[in-house]
């Protein structure tokens, strides 16, 4: 992922922002209206779409750039305004090569919950792309995007802090809250049958992977009861002193491509059931989801000198449609949509 971008992303949208409350931070990843009421949204949901991952090109190793007939260098052959894009690959993974984890994994996530897996090689103006040539075409596609809820906390990256209050420190370093977690994935997951994207490292590293299905248990608890949960090792629990009811949830997560994760977590309520607050309790406070985000469906570059007219026409080309829902004979009009929007025909 593109470190920068996610750093300027998140100082904007949650470090000065004010404490969660109603829809603030889910309006970060859309305008839609969310259901909010524990007692209407799924206990269970997945994606409709299957899901694929792969190889998420480290910046270590020249990420897209990679090789003598890298995806990159291809894309140069048969595109004259995508001249460059192989030197400001390799440019900007000089600046990222002390950072180990730098890489491609948010455009990874984005284009394997998107797109049908590429299985096919396509020819196209004389030169072979390779299925996986092209999965690092829809990667670079979709690298750019980063609209997140949630933070990080990147207590290694000297200088980072220079200028930040003691408050403003706390803010960066206070992760999600898990009512947007639990809200996110069953509005997106639950009601809608589409996947979400979460940085599953708890540390300063980002790993970003899809959330193809979720369950989860609840039980209601008293106040007391939700106190001695949140204080197990003695933590203040900022109480939400609007909240009338409490609701202990363990739940179950299946990240693509890196197993099943329980997170444990309190709800709190109003009186009819409306989610307002939330505080992660046991293992959980310390190993769970750093931010939370779900795909734009529409190309947004990392590298500025990607043809993306080649790959909207040799992308579908290289598709199975065998994995859409459905199996249809021709691609949907949502992918449709994002390979060729209006503005383009």
């Amino acid at each position: 992922m593109n470190l920068k971008i996610f750093l300027s992303f998140i100082l904007m949208t949650t470090l000065f922002a004010r404490p969660w409350h109603e829809s603030e931070e889910m309006s970060i990843l859309s305008k839609e209206k969310f259901n909010y009421n524990i007692f209407e949204l799924p206990m269970n949901g997945r994606s409709a779409k299957k899901i694929w991952t792969g190889e998420w090109y480290p910046n270590k190793k020249n990420g897209t750039a990679h090789g003598a007939l890298s995806p990159l260098k291809k894309l140069e052959k048969v595109s004259g305004y995508s001249n460059g894009a192989v030197q400001w690959e390799k440019n900007f993974a000089k600046t990222e090569k002390k950072v180990s984890w730098s890489g491609h994994c948010n455009g990874l996530a984005v284009a394997g919950i998107l797109y049908p897996e590429p299985k096919k090689n396509v020819k196209y103006r004389g030169v072979t792309f390779t299925a996986q040539d092209m999965k690092a075409l829809l990667i670079e596609a979709h690298q750019g995007e980063m609209p997140v809820v949630g933070n990080t906390c990147p207590k290694k990256l000297k200088g980072l802090f220079a200028n930040f209050t003691k408050e403003q420190k706390k803010q960066f370093c206070f992760d999600l809250n898990p009512a947007i977690y639990h809200i996110a994935l069953t509005n997106y997951l639950g009601l809608q049958n589409k996947a979400v994207i979460i940085d599953r490292d708890s540390t300063e590293a980002v790993w970003n992977y899809p959330v193809s299905k979720y369950e989860y248990e609840m039980v209601e608890v008293s106040l007391g009861e939700a106190i001695n949960l949140v204080r197990g090792n003695k933590d203040e629990y900022r109480l939400n002193h609007k909240a009338d009811r409490f609701f202990a949830i363990r739940n179950f997560s299946d990240v693509v491509g890196n197993d099943t994760f329980r997170y444990n977590y309190i709800l709190e309520t109003d009186a009819n059931g409306e989610i307002i607050g939330g505080e992660w309790v046991g293992s959980s406070k310390k190993n769970h989801p750093d931010f939370l985000w779900i795909p734009q469906e529409n190309f947004v570059l990392e590298n500025p000198f990607i043809d993306t007219r080649v790959v909207r026409e040799i992308a579908p080309m290289s598709f199975d449609l065998k994995d859409l829902p459905g199996k249809p004979k021709e691609l949907t009009n949502e992918i449709k949509n994002i390979l060729m929007p209006p503005s383009l025909e």
